[in-house]
């Protein structure tokens, strides 16, 4: 799906705003701004079938999710 650059924009700057100073969130975070549970994350990613649609890394033992991705994801 394309997404909309002033959709974007928009949500890009309200996660910042929510979180000044962060490139990343952890799992909680991330599934706090999806509406999600956080086990619903874990889930995902665990299934062969269906991988969680948000690119993450490992940091050490944590997930981190790039909030420009989060917010790609968000406006789609």
């Amino acid at each position: 799906m394309e997404v909309n650059q002033e959709i974007f924009q928009e949500t890009l700057s309200n996660i910042k705003a929510m979180h000044p100073n962060k490139l990343a969130l952890d799992v909680e975070k991330t599934a706090e701004l999806l509406g999600i549970e956080r086990q619903t994350i874990y889930n995902s990613m665990r299934k062969n079938i269906k991988s969680f649609p948000i690119k993450h890394r490992k940091v050490g033992r944590k997930l981190r999710f790039n909030i420009v991705d989060i917010a790609k994801f968000l406006s789609q």
